[in-house]
């Protein structure tokens, strides 16, 4: 290599690491953003499972829970001696799973590596940040993101160039492994997957020549057999509790029988607005690819293996019971983000085709048409309002390249010109969250006085939102949402019922439209025997209260000797 072509290549790469810390700036900005938004309610069921495999219940055989066990598992001993809201590690939680978006970027920029220069590579790596400019669920403690990190780390893994044959085997039986462990944390990971076995056997089977076929074949048992014995153990560990066959049941059963959201107004997020231009781009590149897949199979590159995780997470996304947001960063965001740059690397460096400039059209139509329906579905109008320009210029940035054909500068100076625009979205949302939401304060108030009104270890029914994920919570269905109440509407009543029979349960926390739907019994009972806190400070909406016994409380105030301000005998209905 000659010394300017060196200089050029180094220059290149520092030009790539600058891109890599702008993109983590952008990390660290939504990390201080969500700190003061405070906790979501996902996060708590999460914390509380983790709590009670800490305090030596066994999950799906003590309690009901939908998720996967392995990061409760690992979190438990973290949590278990946690018995306040206030003393929750949530800042420290939260930078772990913020290190683990950063660790995503890197991933996502090993992955482009295979296939464009390290510049082009570290511009697309970060595209997942800006196509969910108004998502702060990327830092959720949420076992998800963990999982989404494996996900990527195998693909780094599978992708690599070794010629050595046993580094390459052993590297497909530790993505083995990792695929396996992103599976006992998030059912999401099965599609993705799955997703790794189709690429795996038709690559076997397209394979050039039967050397290569028998190489593949190799590799691809690596991959399964190192990724079903995680499973085995999880499951072994489980049997030996009694619990394996709860595990399969809670987990993958109950998701088959679970009710689904209407097609349309649940499906289309309001975060997914600003990335429709990007998805619109990884859709073009799946097609793309997918016209060409014979020889991508031969190959066996990471081009293909992109396009056919891309298409089986949109697939999975359209048949999930609850395509929420964290489901569609997932399973759609990540993966067209990353067929988005592919795209785009393509367009820069090589003129298109009539037919490529036709479909981007259709593309920026059928954008158009989308936005303007999904305002019609979603709640949150104006944020998908305001994602329309972003999601409008990533279309139109697209289209005046193709039609134009520009030169590859111009072109990447007008792309550069989105990802500011989209950057400038993400700024200024974080922004406005860092200087007006104190909803973090507010949280923390209102947990405080929910936990004021309990006696240490004291149990409470607290079904949806979910409250005080370190206090037991009567029955086996904590946090019970629509979904479980739909499933198991009556067993969750007659539960707490009994507890409110016992004398267990003084106080009660939750949504009254919810309790008088899912709950007419037990609602009848709360009214009778409980009265609210109209006082309580609450994030959520007025419905939402918080209400103590009637008799309990009598009981504690006489017992520490206040007489002002409390239900007298006499009041009692």
């Amino acid at each position: 290599m000659s010394e300017s072509a060196q200089s050029r290549e180094n220059g290149l790469k520092w030009i790539a690491a600058a891109i890599l810390v702008a993109w983590s700036a952008l990390i660290a900005l939504g990390y201080f953003a969500r700190l003061s938004y405070g906790q979501e309610d996902d996060e708590f069921q999460h914390l509380h499972m983790a709590w009670r495999i800490g305090q030596g219940e066994v999950p799906y055989r003590d309690f009901f829970e939908l998720h996967p066990p392995l990061w409760h598992m690992v979190m438990a001993p973290i949590v278990r001696d946690l018995t306040s809201f206030a003393h929750a590690p949530f800042v420290e939680l939260r930078a772990v799973h913020a290190m683990a978006i950063a660790l995503m970027l890197l991933a996502s920029h090993a992955i482009l590596r295979r296939l464009m220069p390290p510049a082009p590579a570290a511009l697309g790596a970060g595209l997942f940040l800006i196509s969910s400019a108004f998502s702060f669920a990327w830092f959720d403690i949420r076992p998800d993101w963990i999982a989404l990190l494996c996900l990527l780390i195998a693909v780094v893994l599978i992708t690599s160039r070794s010629v050595n044959p046993r580094s390459q085997l052993l590297r497909f039986a530790a993505a083995g492994i990792i695929a396996g462990v992103a599976c006992t944390m998030t059912q999401k990971s099965w599609f993705i997957v799955l997703g790794f076995l189709l690429w795996l056997i038709a690559t076997t089977i397209f394979a050039p020549s039967t050397d290569t076929r028998r190489t593949r074949l190799a590799r691809a048992g690596a991959f399964i057999a190192a990724g079903a014995a995680v499973g085995c153990v999880l499951l072994g560990y489980f049997a030996l509790r009694d619990s394996a066959g709860h595990l399969v049941n809670d987990t993958l059963l109950v998701h088959i029988g679970a009710p689904r959201e209407r097609w349309f107004a649940g499906y289309f997020r309001a975060s997914a607005a600003p990335g429709a231009g990007l998805l619109a781009m990884g859709a073009i590149a799946m097609a793309i690819t997918f016209r060409r897949f014979h020889a991508e199979l031969r190959y066996a590159g990471p081009r293909g293996l992109l396009a056919t995780l891309g298409l089986i997470g949109g697939i999975a996304y359209l048949i999930t019971p609850a395509p929420f947001e964290q489901s569609y960063l997932f399973l759609i965001c990540i993966w067209q983000s990353l067929l988005a740059a592919v795209l785009i690397w393509d367009v820069v460096r090589e003129p298109s085709d009539a037919r490529a400039r036709r479909v981007v059209l259709i593309a920026s139509i059928a954008l158009v048409v989308l936005l303007a329906v999904g305002q019609k579905t979603t709640h949150d109008r104006i944020v998908v309002g305001a994602s329309w320009l972003a999601a409008l210029l990533m279309a139109a940035v697209v289209s005046t390249i193709l039609l134009q054909h520009a030169a590859r500068v111009r072109a990447t100076a007008v792309l550069l010109v989105f990802s500011a625009i989209g950057i400038a979205f993400v700024v200024h949302d974080n922004v406005n969250a860092l200087r007006f939401d104190d909803r973090a304060q507010r949280q923390a108030r209102m947990y405080e006085a929910l936990e004021s009104q309990l006696a240490p270890g004291e149990p409470i029914i607290a079904m949806w939102p979910p409250a005080l994920p370190f206090r037991n919570h009567t029955g086996t269905f904590p946090f019970a949402h629509h979904t479980i109440l739909e499933l198991f509407g009556p067993q969750v009543e007659a539960e707490y019922l009994a507890a409110i029979d016992r004398g267990d349960v003084n106080v009660v926390f939750g949504y009254m439209p919810v309790f008088a739907q899912w709950l007419p019994e037990f609602d009848r009972v709360l009214k009778r025997q409980f009265r609210p806190l109209s006082e309580s400070p609450t994030i959520y909406d007025e419905s939402c209260q918080t209400w103590v016994r009637i008799e309990g409380e009598v009981a504690r105030s006489r017992a520490a000797g206040k007489k002002d301000g409390v239900v007298v005998e006499a009041d009692v209905p």
